[in-house]
């Protein structure tokens, strides 16, 4: 019976001391005992093997481990040797230990696909001694990949990228040795590229096996800006205020109406909301963090707990209001109760992992007891598949949700970013305002330059970009007017077409 694609790859939770020494033959001071059991074969003896070891030390390596290890087999279950051991290469690199290996499983995915794709050609992988090059294996799966039109283009690079690398390192191991030109030509070169503190660069290789992939980007919708990957459109005046009627609805729980409050109020995306802990509450507390607006300024991103796009420090500012309802919340007797099941969950599915800290405890959790969207630095997300980490599906339930209760006329491809945008234009709106009143009381001769409007909307919204604010501003300019307008169009294009092409033939 052959094993499907599913079951050729398993995980290995986690294995310890990777960086031990190891010796066979001597016992050094401060090593530890090892034994090893091999099953007996059917009328065998069970055989038994010792070792000794030194653990790294603690202050080099705190955790000396891999975590979820992806083991592949082939169709009939024996282990694949060569890729295990080129995996195990990249796992044990001392860099990235004790850490998630969501690359390392991708790579092992990718390998899997090239030799089921061997095997379904009846080719063996390892053998390109073919003299042709279209006939050898890594040949066979790009041409079949780009023949297919099934696999998009920077999907192809990266999977036979992914094959390029195994063999560069397999035949440069005893027994494995070969020309790495027979699997793909590639040429070295160096790539340069601007960064915040100048310029750098980095050696790279341009292969054969490529297909070349179109560097423009599709097509912003109209009445949208592009936003870092995203394509989000700010409510119109009319549909925010639906939105807000809609949240104070019984049938929202106070935790919905928290997450988009936050959204709504902030700016911030739901990795951010939803990776807010009890510690955060304190900062309330602290007068010295109160702005002049009347709200708290809260710093996100890496050695915070509160995890961001990109991994980006920034800032966002809390209304006094919100920071109260979200303290009687985090105190209610719901909160509490969630909390507990939490923990509960926690302790009885990683025993082994170092308990989580009352004040580290996320403010939002489910019914169910866990997180709708795991932080980087949980203790849980290194021994959790990617595929198995909560990643914040709670806010699609939410739009889905707003959805059912919004008239006709509210856009039916709204999506929760679009809360981001939302505040950015009345971020925006407000700072214009601002200027206004400034003037108007004799305060200062004239508006702000709007180079250093645009500045502060791009640090309120941490782009990297400031293109990618500009084209903010550029869709904020009589917004709702321009709104308006749009809808006018293609109600006007829609009744048209129903007039045309669904009409029964009776005059109107």
């Amino acid at each position: 019976m052959e094993l499907s694609k599913a079951q050729r790859i398993t995980f290995i939770r986690r294995t310890k001391d990777v960086s031990a020494d190891i010796y066979f033959d001597r016992v050094p001071s401060h090593a530890l005992p090892q034994v090893v059991k091999h099953a007996a074969e059917e009328g065998g003896v069970e055989k038994e093997y010792s070792y000794f070891y030194t653990p790294m030390d603690s202050r080099i390596a705190p955790d000396d481990s891999v975590y979820n290890f992806p083991f592949l087999l082939h169709k009939d279950g024996r282990p694949w040797k060569e890729a295990n051991m080129y995996l195990w290469h990249l796992a044990s690199d001392f860099k990235k230990l004790g850490s998630e290996t969501d690359a390392i499983q991708s790579t092992a995915t990718y390998l899997l696909d090239y030799l089921i794709f061997c095997e379904n050609q009846g080719i063996d992988y390892l053998d390109f001694s073919q003299r042709r090059a279209k006939n050898r294996p890594s040949y066979r799966y790009f041409n079949n990949m780009v023949d297919s039109g099934r696999v998009a283009a920077g999907s192809i690079n990266l999977r036979t990228g992914k094959v390029y690398y195994f063999f560069d390192w397999l035949f440069k191991q005893p027994g494995y040795e070969n020309d790495i030109d027979r699997v793909d030509m590639a040429q070295d070169y160096t790539h340069f590229f601007d960064t915040a503190t100048g310029s750098a660069s980095v050696e790279r290789k341009k292969r054969n096996q490529t297909v070349s992939v179109s560097k423009e980007s599709a097509p912003v919708s109209s009445g949208k800006v592009r936003d870092e990957g995203e394509d989000l459109r700010p409510l119109a005046k009319g549909e925010r205020e639906e939105i807000v009627g809609i949240l104070k609805r019984d049938e929202f729980s106070v935790e919905e109406r928290l997450i988009a409050q936050l959204a709504l109020y902030t700016g911030v995306r739901k990795q951010t909301v939803l990776t807010l802990r009890m510690k955060h509450l304190e900062l309330f507390k602290t007068e010295a963090l109160i702005e002049k607006d009347r709200t708290y300024r809260i710093t996100a991103g890496p050695g915070t707990g509160i995890d961001t796009k990109f991994d980006r420090k920034y800032t966002f500012y809390i209304p006094k209001g919100l920071a109260e309802e979200l303290e009687v919340y985090a105190n209610s007797s719901v909160a509490k109760k969630r909390r507990a099941k939490f923990q509960e969950n926690y302790a009885e599915e990683h025993p082994d992992l170092e308990p989580i800290a009352d004040e580290d405890m996320y403010i939002f959790i489910s019914e169910q007891g866990n997180c709708h969207y795991m932080a980087k630095n949980d203790p849980r997300y290194k021994v959790m598949r990617k595929d198995s980490r909560p990643k914040g599906k709670r806010t699609d339930v939410l739009c889905k949700k707003i959805e059912r209760f919004a008239s006709e006329d509210f856009p039916k491809d709204f999506v929760f970013h679009w809360l981001r945008a939302t505040y950015a234009l009345r971020y925006y709106e407000t700072l214009i305002k601002i200027e206004e009143y400034k003037v108007e009381k004799g305060i200062q001769e004239r508006p702000r330059r709007f180079d250093m409007i645009l500045r502060d909307v791009m640090v309120r919204l941490c782009h990297r970009d400031i293109k990618v604010t500009q084209s903010y501003l550029n869709l904020f300019e009589n917004f709702d007017e321009r709104q308006e307008a749009q809808n006018a169009f293609e109600d006007f294009v829609f009744r048209d077409f129903d007039e045309e092409f669904n009409s029964t033939g009776e005059e109107k």
